[in-house]
């Protein structure tokens, strides 16, 4: 079920465009969407036994094959109670044994008013197989020894399996085939009347109706060669493991049958009923009506009657009392259905609110018409037909609910397009404003559009509905007017105009030809921004911000709240260029201009190829033109377990000579695969010994950059290591939130961040301080530099931008210390420019809640949210939800009749299996994309006649279908599903042979080296490449690190092994499938847990509402515990990046050092005072947005901080604290003066090495024999 495309005659911009109504012509799209269709019908029909495929079942229980949809018997669950056993293991194996539908309807139901009860099931007979069937099937191999570390799997299982799993097949034994008859019978419908309904409104009992099964048993009795009991001093072992000698002839094999199996027929033991309840509603006025489907049988259960149990218990052959793909459908005739009506989705005027049916066990989906026969039943065949707008006339259970996310577009109309060769001003100046113009004229068509549809969105909603949704025109209209004071921007400012030009251009040379509309709405409403910001600073900015239309919001933060894969990237991207651009016009010659944090390691991975993509051609331009400075570049900042944060370690460890000669080493540094100017993987890693640079370079001799070094690879402008980066100051520093801590560790830091350059080196680039900080211990002879290559300049700003992408993930004790570094640097960069720069906050996310808090938490900065919320769901200016194409399919199951682990591993199985043989028969899957129901047909998809032809088309599309995403919360489990996919599932597919193939897994966790995921994303984006399907990456076993930063296209489907933990973690982590192509969705529930159990029994509305869904980031600014592990931090940071430099000279010791702290205060240069009042402003207690309110947290910080600081200050006072000088300097000793040692010395907290560092420390002090001994180890 999803939402339907609003009418074509809806206001334009509240709708799809036109074209999108009209027949699509995109084949490669409608040959996914149909592919991936038929991918997701045949994994539901694999799991719950529906299709023809399934009317005879070889080599699996039906149990553990169609576990999606089995109603189990009630026998082991009372078994269990009599006895009076653990619920909680028997609670995990014992699947719910009834499933129902309540729905509403008004207590003044017509007595003539019908309700119809179709109940549905299918059940099966085991036989024995034929001769043919034995040599041609093979079964699966169910050992549960893989599964000891199964929580949920009870140690004795692998005893209590009917197959002794300590004997193995070989080639000498092989199992008897498990083999079924499917059976479906064919139940009447129950009727109920309106009069009966009114009647069982007191009746506190359930109205019951029996089954009549016994065509049911006719039917398996007419089974041909049912299965036997063993014949009596037979083992199983003897009967059902098959030698050569047994399966050479059809006469030995039966003779062996007749032999083993000469007992009775082993009987089925089916029952089941219908019940029918009926309970009035709260509020009086309207009857909640149950009908439910159960299995009954061992509901009489006794537990003191052996013949009883002898009779009834079914062993291990559950099939004698499970149903299968069971089912309960209700229509109502003469009544109208009401809804469960949402108070919450009252107030949100772009959601319908409306909810049919509340499940029993099992999900819901309301019946219409169109999903009726001829007769008014309910036929299965036509429930993928999307319905029409008329109401529902009756409602039904879906064991494995599909829900169809439609395909989210950016809308590029060609009357606003905003192509880029046009903006670089490559037609004229004339026709860039023209293009500008029609977008703001467009902007204002929009409003007015959203205006005429607010009686339609706002009908029988609240007054918060209302004003909500004039708020969020009010929101559009006010980002309109910010794009259109960047437009007279750029009219004014000549410097402006000319970035802007090169920025448009710099895209064009990556091969884009225009801009999303998000994308450059938001890029022209933040230049007056950067305008002001550099206006601050004396820039000769040629604009008058006193005229009225002059506005800008540089001090509130901008956040871009677009779904994953919309372009955010590029967005924010695009404003780094413009910036680096105007840098240079304005005389910044050389520094960052932009600072992008990262939450995790694998997010900045991907992100630092698009960036050095961007600034390459970006630095082509720069050169074109002759415009002033350093080169454009990128920094890479994340770590030392990625990339050193030194060019060498201890006496004997050079990692610029390891660059040179070490190719594992040279692995472990190379994060730019793909040359940025010539797009060619083509790039090595090599050491300059005399620049003291690691370096990638390109060798590819047909690059400009490789031409312009003279034919020998050409170094690229990416620093990878922390020492480059101090020393180089790239324009766009790529960092994990993390390294912000180092600010409190590393004075360097200044240089870059802080823009604090007071010298430069011909060879070794810049430095803080008065000679050239390059280690040239480890460089050559042509790596000595001195005096003659120093120059002396100017401190140049601080970066113009600091973009914070996947804001959502910086939450609780992450988000609290972060908080307090981001004011810290808003508090240097105020003294270091007398307060007269502002940093532009940029923010990106796909799923956030409560930003406002969040934002104003984090940076102390009021919130703009863009784009604002949309008119219409999912319609808008910017983009739109495409009528036809779907994105995404959805599909939820519960495990019902086996553990979680055994149910994903047959997900993941059978999803494997459907594309091996359709890679071996297309001519199959040509069929069931013919057979399919979809908004597009076999015939739009225009595929060739000849199977010769349309096959490897086919095979190719597969590709974007064959890896599959294991997703799980918990890291234990990777290793569990690691075991599964070694020992079971690739044994199955291996046993079976052609055409199956076994799987390569691997794992994705947050453990996992980031080389390793270089490696494996490089063979996802390249799969077409291979010769063989089989060398693919065919799963990747991940937990959470998989949502972020996991940007392919090659990923289809994605199994849930359990509910994530949050809402926007789902959506984050199913948002790495479906991203160019349709994708599928799995999701897994836990049936022991209640939030799973309430998603899959609301599973639609969960995936419809999700946006609403998500939670507030839990952040706290003033948590008590925050300021404790900051704080060392925060006064270590303001000593080294500002008291450092301000008192160089002042002291014989640097303030690094303790001593040289000490001197300062007892000198008089460094006052107590001073210090206390910059840390309190770097906590922002005095900030304007702190004095509006009242927060138990903030007063808190007010009475602590004295405290602790006095507690901090003393300790790097105290000259007990320090050490005796020679002892300090000694290279060979792990003892120092340094802030942070001197702060342990003092019982302190030293400073935080990351913002995860949260653990109680200890100080560990050596004595002198052991530090004997260590240095000995150190040579």
């Amino acid at each position: 079920m999803s939402r339907d495309a609003p009418p074509s005659n809806a206001p334009r911009y509240t709708r799809p465009p036109s074209e999108a109504y009209e027949e699509d012509s995109n084949v490669e799209y409608i040959r996914r969407q149909l592919i991936n269709n038929v991918l997701t019908n045949d994994l539901s029909e694999r799991i719950t036994g529906r299709g023809s495929q399934y009317e005879s079942l070889y080599g699996s229980r039906p149990q553990n094959q169609f576990f999606a949809a089995a109603l189990p018997s009630q026998y082991e669950y009372r078994e269990a109670k009599a006895n009076e056993e653990s619920f909680e293991n028997v609670a995990k194996k014992v699947a719910p044994f009834k499933i129902g539908v309540t729905f509403r309807l008004p207590r003044t139901i017509s007595d003539d008013a019908e309700i119809s009860i179709f109940p549905r099931a299918s059940a099966f007979q085991r036989r024995f197989p034929t001769y043919d069937e034995q040599m041609r099937e093979s079964n699966d191999n169910e050992t549960a020894s893989v599964l000891d570390q199964d929580r949920e799997t009870s140690p004795t299982d692998a005893e209590d399996s009917d197959s002794d799993s300590s004997v193995m097949d070989t080639d000498e034994v092989t199992d008897l085939l498990r083999t079924y008859e499917r059976l479906d019978p064919d139940w009447s419908a129950v009727t109920v009347s309106g009069s009966e309904v009114k009647s069982l409104i007191e009746d506190s009992d359930s109205r019951v109706f029996e089954l009549d099964l016994s065509k049911l048993y006719k039917e398996a009795y007419d089974v041909d060669r049912r299965f036997r009991k063993r014949t009596e001093g037979v083992d199983e072992n003897e009967a059902s493991l098959l030698d050569q000698e047994t399966l050479a002839s059809k006469q030995a094999f039966e003779n062996h049958l007749a032999d083993s199996y000469a007992r009775d027929e082993i009987p089925p033991l089916w029952d089941a009923h219908l019940e029918f309840d009926v309970k009035a509603d709260e509020d009086g006025d309207y009857l909640l009506v149950t009908a439910r489907l159960i299995n009954t049988h061992g509901s009489d259960y006794q537990s003191e009657d052996e013949e009883y149990q002898e009779r009834n218990d079914p062993g291990y052959e559950d099939w004698r009392s499970t149903f299968f793909d069971v089912e309960v459908a209700v229509t109502i005739e003469g009544e109208p259905l009401k809804t469960f009506d949402s108070n919450e989705i009252e107030d949100k005027y772009q959601y319908d609110g409306r909810i049919f049916a509340v499940g029993e066990n099992t999900a819901t989906e309301p019946v219409h018409p169109v999903h009726l026969d001829s007769s008014g039943i309910p036929d299965r065949s036509q429930y993928s037909e999307n319905p029409t707008l008329d109401d529902p006339v009756g409602v039904r259970t879906e064991l494995v609910p599909t829900y169809e996310q439609s395909r989210y577009l950016s809308r590029n109309p060609d009357d606003i397009a905003a192509p880029m060769d046009t903006l670089a001003g490559m037609n004229g100046d004339a026709a860039l404003f023209n293009c500008l113009e029609d977008l703001a004229d467009g902007m204002e068509a929009a409003v007015s559009d959203y205006r005429e549809i607010k009686s339609e969105m706002t009908h029988n909603k609240s007054r918060e509905a209302e004003n909500d949704f004039d708020s969020s025109v009010e929101s559009f209209q006010s980002h309109r007017d910010r794009m259109v004071t960047g437009i007279e921007c750029l009219r004014q400012d000549s410097r402006a105009l000319e970035s802007f030009k090169r920025m448009n251009e710099s895209f064009v040379k990556m091969g884009f030809d225009k801009w999303r509309t998000f994308q450059i709405v938001f890029i022209l409403m933040t230049i007056p921004d950067m305008l002001k910001q550099a206006d601050q600073v004396g820039d000769d900015i040629e604009i008058d911000w006193e005229e009225d239309q002059f506005t800008e919001q540089l001090d509130v933060a901008d956040v871009i709240y677009f779904p994953t894969g919309g372009g955010k990237t590029e967005a924010y991207l695009g404003l780094v260029t413009f910036t680096a651009f105007h840098d240079r016009f304005r005389g910044k010659t050389h520094g960052m201009t932009a600072f992008a944090k990262f939450p995790l390691r694998f997010l900045s991975l991907q992100q630092l190829q698009r960036i050095a993509n961007v600034l390459a051609m970006a630095e082509e331009i720069r050169r074109r033109d002759d415009i002033g400075g350093e080169s454009f570049s990128v920094g890479y900042l994340v770590g030392s377990d990625n990339t050193p944060n030194k060019l060498s370690s201890g006496k004997y460890t050079n990692y610029i000579r390891d660059a040179q000669n070490d190719e594992e080493f040279k692995s472990s540094v190379k994060y730019v695969n793909n040359c940025p100017f010539c797009g060619e993987d083509s790039v090595i890693i090599d050491g300059d010994l005399e620049q003291g640079r690691i370096l990638h370079k390109c060798e590819n001799p047909e690059c400009d950059e490789v031409q312009r070094n003279g034919g020998d690879p050409a170094p690229l402008p990416v620093y990878v290591t922390d020492q480059e980066i101090y020393r180089y100051t790239p324009t766009f520093v790529v960092a994990t939130i993390d390294k912000i801590s180092i600010i409190g560790m590393q004075r360097r830091m200044r240089t870059a961040l802080f823009g604090r350059t007071l010298l430069r080196c011909d060879k070794h680039g810049f430095s803080g301080e008065d000679r050239c900080i390059a280690n040239t211990r480890i460089l050559n002879e042509g790596g000595e530099c001195g005096p003659d290559d120093w120059v002396e300049i100017d401190p140049v700003d601080p970066p113009s931008l600091l973009i914070q992408d996947e804001l959502h993930l910086l939450r609780e004790e992450f988000g609290s210390f972060d908080s307090h570094y981001e004011t810290l640097i808003q508090q240097l960069n105020a003294v270091f420019t007398d307060g007269n720069w502002n940093t532009k906050v940029v923010a990106a996310t796909a799923t956030i809640k409560g930003a406002e808090q969040q934002v104003e938490a984090l940076y102390m900065k009021e919130t703009n949210i863009f784009p604002s919320q949309s008119p219409r769901l999912k319609q808008s200016f910017y983009a739109y939800a495409h009528p036809t194409r779907i994105q995404r399919r959805m599909i939820g199951a519960l495990p019902r009749s086996l553990s979680r682990t055994y149910a994903i591993e047959k997900v993941h199985e059978e999803y494997a299996r459907a594309i091996q043989e359709y890679r071996a028969e297309p001519a199959d899957l040509r069929d069931e994309m013919a057979d399919v129901a979809d908004t597009y047909s076999v015939d739009q998809a225009n595929l060739p006649t000849d199977v010769d032809k349309y096959g490897p088309e086919l095979n190719k599309i597969l590709n974007d279908y064959e890896t599959q995403v294991s997703y799980h919360y918990s890291r234990d489990n990777t290793d569990l599903i690691k075991r599964v996919l070694r020992t079971m599932i690739n044994v199955h597919l291996s046993d079976d042979g052609d055409p199956y193939y076994p799987l390569n897994g691997q794992l994705m966790t947050g453990q996992t080296a980031l080389e390793d995921v270089s490696s494996v994303l490089d063979v996802l984006e390249n799969l077409d490449k291979l010769d063989d399907p089989a060398e693919a990456v065919h799963m990747l076993i991940a937990t959470s690190m998989i949502s972020h930063g996991v940007d392919v296209d090659a990923l289809g489907f994605i199994g849930f092994f359990g509910l994530p933990r949050n809402t926007a973690e789902y959506i984050q982590s199913y948002s790495r499938v479906g991203r160019k192509w349709p994708g599928s969705v799995f999701l897994l529930f836990d049936p022991m847990r209640t939030r799973d159990r309430s998603h899959y029994k609301h599973f639609q509305y969960h995936q419809e509402y999700q946006d609403l869904l998500v939670e507030a980031t839990p952040l706290e600014r003033w948590a008590e515990y925050g300021i404790k592990c900051t704080m060392p931090g925060v006064v270590c940071a303001l000593l080294l990046q500002y008291f450092d430099e301000k008192l160089a000279g002042k002291t014989s010791q640097r303030l690094y050092d303790g001593e040289g702290v000490q001197q300062a205060v007892t000198n008089g240069y460094l006052g107590y005072n001073e210090v206390l009042a910059m840390v309190r402003n770097a906590y922002g207690l005095d900030h304007e947005l702190v004095n509006r309110s009242s927060n138990t947290g903030v007063e808190l910080y007010r009475r602590q901080i004295e405290a602790r600081f006095d507690d901090i200050w003393d300790a790097l006072i105290d000259p007990q604290n320090l050490i005796e000088r020679q002892r300090a300097n000694n290279p060979n000793s792990d003892e120092s003066n340094f802030l942070s040692a001197v702060l342990e010395r003092g019982d302190q907290r030293a400073p935080m090495l990351n913002l995860r560092d949260i653990d109680e420390q200890l100080t560990i002090a050596l004595d002198n024999d052991t530090s004997s001994i260590i240095n000995g180890y150190r040579g």
